[in-house]
This record gives C-alpha cells, sequence and structure tokens, in this order.
C-alpha cells in the first residue's frame, strides 16, 4: 500500500515548490497528465467541460499558488491526458481524481471544480468525504429534478460543434460563457486565453461523452450528506448553468456559505480572477483554522437577495430584448417546444422515465415518401433534442442507381463530419435500400436500427449490429436483436415506448471512430 501524507498536518511533505511543473500518471486505467505548482496545503483544480489545465488563468492560478499547492489535471479526454471512447460518468472521472492523490500520496485535499468539474467534486465527496478538507463548487449545478437547465438555444451552442474548427468552436462558445460587457472590453485578451485553450484541442467524441456525463448527473440526494466545509461560488449573468443552481446547492449543503458575483457570467475566475482567488483563498484558510477574512468585493451582494436586476428600468430593457430574439428565432422555438413536449412531457406520462441523453453519434435517417413526412421531421428534431446528429435522407430521384448513390454519399458525409462511424436508421419500405447503402459503406456505418420493418427483412449485413423495433410478434429474431414495443395509435416515430427503447439501444451501441485516412 502506497504511504499517503495528509498535507494539512505534515507540512514539511509537500511535493514541490516554485514553478509550474507538468508530470503525468497512471489513474484509473488511464493516463492523466496534470501541472502542480505553489506550496501549502494541496488544492485541487477540477475544470469544466471541455477545458483542459491550460485553460485556467494565469492570475487566477498564480494568486492560489501564493498560498496553496495548486493542482490542475487534465480531465480525461482533455489536453495531454488519454482520451479513450469510454469511461467518462461522472462516477468513473471522480476515481481519475483519486487515483491523482493517491498517486502523489496526498491522503486530504481541498477540491475545487468548476462547471462539469464542480458534479466531478460533488460526486469526489459523496465517494470519498474523508479525502475532502474543504469543498469549493463553482458554476456548476446538482443534476436531476431539482436542476435549472439552459434552453435549448444555448445548449445548441454548446453541443453543435461537429465540422467546426477549434477557433470557431471557442468564438462561438463565448457568446453563452462571457458576460458581453467582458467580451467587448477584453477581447485581445480573450484571443489569448483561446490560443492557449485551443493548443492541446479536445475531440468531438470525448466532449460529446462529457456533455452526456455531466447530462445525466444527479447528485441531489446525497449533498445533504456532505460535511466538508463548502463554498458554493457563481456568477448572476450566468446563463449556460443559472446560478439559481448555486443556490439550491447552498441550500442542499448543510452550512454551505453562497456568494455570487454582480455582472459576471458562467467564466467567472476569467472575468474577476483576483475576487474569485481572495474568496476561494480566504475561504479554505479559514477550513485549515487560519485566521483569514472573506474579501469583501464590491461585486459581492448577500444570498438574501434575489437575483434581479435593481434597475427595473435595466430589466425591462433586457426583457424585451429577450422577447425580439425569441420572435426572430420563432421557428426553432416551435422546434425546440415540440421536442420537449416529447421528451419531458409525453414519454415520462406514460412510461414514467425520460430517454436517455446520447453521446453525439451521427444518424442517418432513411424513409421512403410513404411515411408521413411530418412526423419523420419531428422524429429528427426529438433525435437532436436528446444529443444526437440526425440527418435525413432525401429519395425524390425515381432512378434506384442515383437514389443509392446519393444516400451512401449521405452516409459517408454525416460520418466524416464527425470522425465516426454512422448509425443508419430505417423506417417503414425504406429498409431495403437503407441496409443497402449501409452494406456499401462497411467504413462508414456501425449499426442499423430498423424501426417497423416489413416482415421480408432478408439477411442482415456481417460485421454490423442490427437491432429492430416493433409492434409485431412475426420478425424473426435470426436477422438480429428485436425490441418489441406495444402498439400506438399512430406512427412508431412518436411512439413513446418506441422512443425509449431506440435512446437505450443507441447509447448502448458503442462509439466507433473512422479509421485514418476513410
Amino acid at each position: 500500500m502506497k504511504q499517503v501524507v495528509d498535507f494539512s498536518t505534515a507540512k514539511q511533505n509537500r511535493p514541490i515548490t516554485g514553478a509550474v511543473q507538468a508530470r503525468a500518471v497512471r489513474s484509473n486505467g488511464v493516463k492523466i497528465a496534470f501541472n502542480i505548482q505553489g506550496d501549502g496545503p494541496p488544492l485541487v483544480l477540477i475544470m469544466g467541460y471541455r477545458l483542459n489545465s491550460s485553460a485556467w488563468p494565469r492570475e487566477f492560478l498564480d494568486s492560489l499558488a501564493r498560498r496553496f499547492t495548486v493542482i490542475t489535471p487534465d480531465n480525461r479526454g482533455t489536453g495531454k491526458s488519454d482520451k479513450p471512447l469510454d469511461g467518462y460518468a461522472i462516477a468513473n472521472l471522480t476515481r481519475d481524481v483519486l487515483g491523482l492523490l493517491d498517486a502523489l500520496g496526498i491522503a486530504r485535499a481541498h477540491i475545487l471544480g468548476y462547471s462539469m468539474g464542480g458534479a466531478i467534486a460533488q460526486e469526489f465527496v459523496r465517494q470519498f468525504p474523508e479525502r475532502v478538507a474543504g469543498l469549493v463548487l463553482c458554476a456548476t449545478m446538482c443534476g436531476g429534478r431539482r436542476a435549472i437547465y439552459a434552453r435549448a438555444s444555448v445548449l445548441r451552442v454548446m453541443r453543435d460543434l461537429d465540422g467546426l474548427e477549434p477557433e470557431e468552436i471557442a468564438r462561438r462558445i463565448w457568446k453563452v460563457t462571457y458576460s458581453p460587457s467582458y467580451l467587448a472590453d477584453n477581447m485581445e485578451k480573450i484571443e489569448g486565453q483561446m490560443l492557449r485553450e485551443i493548443a492541446e484541442p479536445t475531440p468531438l467524441h470525448a466532449a460529446d461523452l462529457q456533455f452526456q456525463a455531466f447530462s445525466d448527473f444527479d447528485s441531489s440526494d446525497a449533498l445533504p450528506n456532505v460535511r466538508a466545509p463548502t463554498l458554493v461560488l457563481t456568477g448572476d449573468l450566468d446563463q449556460l448553468i443559472s446560478p439559481g443552481n448555486s443556490k439550491i446547492i447552498a441550500e442542499l449543503i448543510p452550512g454551505a456559505e453562497l456568494r455570487i458575483l454582480r455582472g459576471i457570467a458562467h467564466r467567472l475566475m476569467w472575468e474577476a480572477a483576483q475576487d474569485c482567488a481572495h474568496i476561494v483563498s480566504d475561504f479554505l484558510h479559514e477550513v485549515d483554522g487560519e485566521r483569514g477574512a472573506l474579501a469583501q468585493s464590491e461585486r459581492l451582494y448577500s444570498t438574501a437577495e434575489s437575483l434581479r436586476h435593481d434597475n427595473p428600468l435595466t430589466f425591462f430593457v433586457e426583457q424585451w430584448r429577450e422577447a425580439l430574439e425569441l420572435a426572430a428565432r420563432w421557428p426553432l422555438v416551435l422546434n425546440d417546444f415540440a421536442s420537449d413536449f416529447m421528451i419531458h412531457i409525453l414519454q415520462p406520462l406514460y412510461f414514467g422515465r425520460r430517454p436517455q441523453l446520447g453521446d453525439g453519434k451521427p444518424i442517418v435517417i432513411v424513409a421512403e415518401d410513404a411515411v408521413n413526412r411530418m412526423a419523420v421531421t419531428q422524429f429528427a428534431t426529438w433525435l437532436s433534442g436528446i444529443g444526437f446528429r440526425p440527418v435525413m435522407a432525401s429519395f425524390t430521384p425515381p432512378d434506384g442507381r442515383l437514389r443509392g448513390a446519393k444516400l451512401r454519399e449521405t452516409i459517408r458525409c454525416a460520418a466524416e463530419r464527425t470522425g465516426r462511424k454512422a448509425i443508419v436508421i430505417t423506417l417503414d419500405s425504406g429498409l431495403k435500400p437503407g441496409v443497402h447503402a449501409a452494406a456499401s459503406e462497411p467504413a462508414h456505418v456501425c449499426a442499423i436500427l430498423a424501426l417497423a420493418p416489413p416482415i421480408d427483412f432478408g439477411p442482415a449485413p456481417d460485421g454490423l449490429h442490427v437491432h429492430i423495433i416493433t409492434t409485431r410478434d412475426d420478425i424473426s429474431a435470426s436477422i438480429g436483436r428485436v425490441h418489441r414495443v406495444s402498439a400506438w395509435p399512430g406512427p412508431i416515430v412518436i411512439n413513446p415506448d418506441a422512443l425509449i427503447t431506440l435512446s437505450d439501444i443507441l447509447r448502448e451501441i458503442p462509439i466507433e471512430l473512422l479509421e485514418t485516412g476513410t
């Protein structure tokens, strides 16, 4: 057993002082890279969705390093850490952090988690409470039914990134992570920050799996059992993770302290580096039993205050602006409403649970004109809403060869856009052309899902996962894995039982990356 050291009591065994050092350890079956700097009690900073340790603002790190030994790991899938195709569940990312602490010989540490990193920090204190000296949760949520989720339009900004260059991705995400005033006044600084962040870009599959893991996370039942001293920190302009989430967390964790930064958005440590560093540092020094008074920044206001603006005119103007934006994007709003209705109302009403969120796999929907086109369009919207990337194949040309060539091109484009093999979903009489095209593109297709296929399915293509969703009892199991669902008085693509089953199957099919050069 490795000898571990409690840095809070054995300061003579601090691992490092002075300049930043980059290292890597083997943890939980993967390589986890990390940086370490400073002198004092150990403080682990866990980064959020798709970013790596180089994204932490230098001003924030340097300030903390004056009082703490600051350890900043690259989460699985980011930076110089391994980027596997599995293991991204929040509970498993937590074990990555545990393995890092064990490798460094640290028995107890302060844990700070930002955004998705805040979910990892919550899970860490749940699984390993004896390893946490102090807990800081920044711009994060508890997940589950108590959480306040971002609007669909905001989530699209964060999720619809396939086919974009790293610079395009960063500039797209800025709009929902920085406050408008900071973005307008600090463009040169933000551009420099971006160059550090994209030096080691996160591959799309890792970003998708992190997003999926964060969306699945739910610590609401566990938080009342947290006994570590806890600071909850957020900005009042955060539109990605509403500041109401921090209030919920602070109410659930006994004795938690809530601080809200005025005029700050999701990237609070970037917009207010010194404020955040002082608040965190003083709080953790009090945890360590050292004297320290929380810095009273003019940005702070009491948690007893509401999250509304003080100026009624400002509040009215912002509400009017949002109303105008809503009117400008009404087609997307209608799609969001229809998708949300299916996901959050119709399916739970009939079957008691929501579908599983997807991991961004590309999906090609093959449907002949005989199928209700409106229902298929809504089906594609639903797939996108639960985290996949659907495209609808076109079948207007009467020439079979032209149709087949066009379908194969659609499959190739969908796969190459994401760098992973696609899933072909066929509906009714779209089965034969879909199966033929999938069999012709083995380098770009990993699975076929047939919804309500005719009885003459035919032989399944070699090397592909085949799943059949049907209400019939006369479909042979020899042609693939058959999933029978309850009957529904409409198209199967809006059958709640079929959609729940489909979401489970799509999650079960593993991601397969395209081979280099395909």
